[in-house]
């Protein structure tokens, strides 16, 4: 059983910057330019007709014209897309990048894929950022990384077609709702669940548990409960009617509701719902396309619509930060714990660092970088 993922992409270690490389001396170097391509999640900005009045705002001020695409989709998919093309040494076509605490995020920051951050010029950072984004286990300088937006993996349903209000992960599992479950795709959120739904604490998680998660899995899809597994386009189906109870992320069904679903509702389950940091940075190749403290200041101010650590108001996922769960006090693995993947190479020849979400009660924690997807933890 392919329970467990690759630990690694063969051949990619240290093909970014070398060690020593004066970066002080780099940051110095640097000139504006006229453009920022920038790329994103969808609605993890503010828009308007006119488009996004903090981008607009930002052109304005710093004369830099944002290209600002809102591709991401996933980060499996989107780290596919651009890891070939960061190992060559070449440019991805982006200056500014969000992806999520996780195992691809590790995997850029070891690899040498992102430019330290010089922290001089990020004054916003400096003045507005939570406690939990400051110094977070993934990156405990923020050298590499900044928080965009935190939030939580709870369950969006429509309690008009479920009949019922929804309380628990075990409503996932409900035979009454077979053929009308959506389940997320993503490697982290399906195995964490799978482990949460059956009492097991992530942050204690190893192979054993997380074979546990995928037996719960299987037993999910063979019985006919999934309707699919989902990327971002889950809350589509959601509103659509397609399914009727899905894996979701808070802000999402937020923005459903606020965009006429106002059916719809989100819960932080009873067994704990992952907390997760979805992060700016700044990926290698490129020259930075505007003075850094421009750059970097505007788009996190206070003025910006969007939840962030700054606290702006509006967001992809979460509408709020630090929903509580009423139960549960999980966190998954922190980056320190490490286990061998037996299931894809020896322990001898690899171990995967297994950091951990905190659950929606206090803590709040990295993304699993345990490297396995949906079709490992529910196919033999």
């Amino acid at each position: 059983m392919g329970a467990l993922s690759a630990c690694g992409i063969a051949g990619t270690r240290d093909t970014g910057w070398k060690s020593g490389f004066d970066w002080d001396s780099w940051w110095r170097r640097q000139e504006r330019q006229g453009t920022l391509d920038f790329a994103n999640w969808p609605l993890y900005i503010d828009r308007t007709k006119d488009g996004s009045p903090t981008l607009n705002d930002f052109s304005r001020k710093y004369g830099v014209t944002v290209n600002y695409r809102p591709v991401i989709q996933d980060n499996a998919s989107f780290f596919a897309q651009i890891s070939p093309v960061l190992a060559a040494e070449q440019p991805i076509g982006y200056d500014l990048v969000v992806i999520s605490n996780g195992w691809e995020l590790t995997q850029m920051i070891e690899n040498h894929w992102l430019v330290p951050l010089d922290h001089s010029r990020l004054p916003n950072f400096e003045r507005y950022a939570g406690a939990a984004s400051r110094a977070p286990a993934y990156d405990p300088k923020n050298e590499f990384t900044v928080t965009w937006q935190s939030g939580i993996t709870g369950i969006g349903y429509d309690p008009e077609k479920t009949g019922r209000e929804i309380t628990s992960l075990k409503d996932l599992y409900d035979p009454a709702f077979a053929g009308r479950v959506g389940m997320m795709s993503d490697n982290t959120e399906l195995g964490s669940t799978g482990m949460l739904v059956q009492g097991i604490e992530p942050v204690s998680s190893g192979p054993a548990e997380w074979r546990q998660a995928a037996e719960v899995l299987r037993k999910q899809r063979d019985d006919g409960i999934v309707r699919q597994y989902y990327d971002q386009g889950y809350i589509k189906a959601l509103q659509q009617g397609d399914t009727i109870i899905s894996m979701a992320w808070s802000g999402d069904v937020f923005q459903a509701q606020v965009s006429g679903n106002s059916n719809l509702k989100f819960v932080v389950p009873e067994e704990g719902g992952m907390i997760w940091h979805d992060n700016c940075m700044i990926p290698i190749g490129r020259p930075i396309p505007s003075t850094p403290s421009s750059g970097w200041t505007t788009p996190t101010g206070p003025r910006s619509r969007r939840r962030s650590p700054t606290g702006s108001t509006t967001s992809r996922r979460s509408p709020t930060r630090n929903r509580s769960s009423p139960t549960s006090s999980t966190t998954r693995p922190s980056p320190t714990a490490r286990w061998s993947s037996r299931a894809r190479r020896s322990p001898s020849s690899c171990t995967t660092t297994t950091t951990s979400r905190a659950s929606a009660t206090t803590r709040s924690g990295p993304r699993s970088s345990t490297r396995s997807s949906n079709r490992d933890l529910v196919t033999s």
